[in-house]
């Protein structure tokens, strides 16, 4: 077997396990939101900035647009604030028509279901945003496992063919 063989099989099985692990990942992470409490909240400010971001295909930068949607919500009696001012997983990002097309679910006063930490209730993440949480991350960890697995086949049947005939 050659080092290009190896290789291609490490990077391969670099592909399954990079799915493995997020898709582990997004299991654990639906079992934390399960745990959270349920409240209603009210979104007090939506607006849109620009940023910046690296572009891997040119290795310069590219303009973005972020959805910002700031909401505060109730519990025990203290109100809490939100605003998606740095990157996680609440944080859209696309172009700017893209990203007024998602903003337009999102208007000021509407009334929203929040789930919160009830051990830490600043911690909270409306609770839509759960399932386009988890469908992203399905998605993408089902494209790494499937690139992997469908690598590996056809490289070591490749292989297999190559060497043993």
């Amino acid at each position: 077997m050659g080092i290009k063989f190896i290789f291609i099989i490490i990077l391969f099985s670099l592909f399954c396990l990079v799915g493995a692990i997020v898709f582990v990942y997004n299991i654990y992470t639906s079992n934390k939101f399960n745990k959270w409490e349920l409240t209603n909240g009210i979104i007090i400010n939506t607006f849109i900035s620009e940023e910046m971001v690296e572009n891997i295909d040119n290795g310069g930068k590219t303009k973005m647009y972020k959805a910002n949607i700031e909401y505060e919500y109730i519990v025990n009696g203290k109100k809490y604030y939100y605003n998606n001012n740095k990157f996680n997983y609440k944080t859209f990002y696309g172009k700017k028509n893209m990203v007024q097309k998602y903003l337009k679910n999102y208007d000021v006063g509407k009334n929203i279901d929040i789930k919160y930490d009830k051990n830490n209730p600043r911690n909270s993440i409306m609770k839509n945003q759960i399932y386009e949480m988890k469908l992203f991350m399905n998605i993408f960890s089902l494209f790494f496992l499937f690139i992997g697995i469908i690598g590996l086949i056809v490289i070591i049947k490749y292989g297999v063919r190559r060497h043993c005939t």
